[in-house]
């Protein structure tokens, strides 16, 4: 009895399969579709800034645009990578820059000399853009090390 129940609801199952991927597909696809939009637009409106902070008129075209660099916290914005038409790579994250700020300011005291530190820690902060609702930041390179020196 308990087959018989079995094959009686596979059909139905099988039915719905399609539809739910279709609607799991769509709602995956929605929020791409959305930052991708976003980010077409703020890079039409912030060219020349964009130009000026990396100090390369090669902005646009881009050569390449890659989302999905962070959580995207219940369908918000994802960070996107950047590479723009003269070879700087960037990131663009959806909210402003004041974390990286407070960052910065973090690694300036470091970079004070103090007791504690001696003559300070030599720390560079990311370079960022602030657009007040969006910022890009220099993407940094990834460097393996091979010692704590290193390090």
């Amino acid at each position: 009895a308990r087959h018989a129940m079995m094959m009686q609801r596979a059909p139905r199952q099988r039915l719905r399969t399609p539809l739910a991927h279709a609607r799991r597909a769509e709602r995956e696809h929605e929020p791409l579709a959305r930052d991708s939009t976003t980010l077409a637009r703020w890079l039409r409106e912030d060219a020349e800034r964009l130009a000026d902070f990396t100090a390369n008129d090669a902005v646009l075209p881009l050569r390449a645009a890659e989302f999905g660099h962070s959580d995207p916290h219940a369908d918000g914005p994802r960070v996107a990578h950047l590479l723009t038409a003269g070879g700087v790579s960037l990131l663009c994250k959806a909210r402003n820059a004041r974390l990286d700020a407070a960052f910065e300011a973090v690694l300036a005291v470091l970079a004070r000399p103090s007791a504690a530190l001696g003559g300070g820690l030599d720390l560079t902060a990311v370079a960022t853009l602030d657009c007040g609702t969006h910022h890009y930041a220099r993407a940094l390179e990834c460097v393996d090390c091979g010692d704590l020196v290193a390090v």
